[in-house]
């Protein structure tokens, strides 16, 4: 079903939006926030049927979560809120 233009200028801004988020985070060095942003934007991909977008950015969070590598514990539960359908 096509988008209304008002849905599209939503997904715009909100795209934009996390973008914004994931830039930020990354200057101030907060890994866990850079980690939320672009699993929200990889979900975001999703929605619009950007599934290969997608598969990479979620692909990418995912293995920086198993590696360790930005200090988040994969076994705490606050940490696995965020829905990976792409496993490695």
């Amino acid at each position: 079903m096509p988008r209304t233009n008002l849905e599209q200028t939503a997904l715009i801004y909100v795209t934009q939006l996390l973008a914004t988020a994931v830039n930020d985070a990354k200057k101030l060095g907060d890994l866990r926030a850079k980690f939320y942003a672009k699993g929200s934007l990889g979900e975001l991909y999703e929605i619009t049927g950007q599934i290969s977008e997608a598969k990479q950015l979620l692909s990418r969070a995912l293995s920086n979560i198993k590696s360790g590598s930005i200090g988040i514990n994969i076994t705490d539960s606050q940490d696995t809120a965020v829905p990976f359908p792409y496993p490695d």
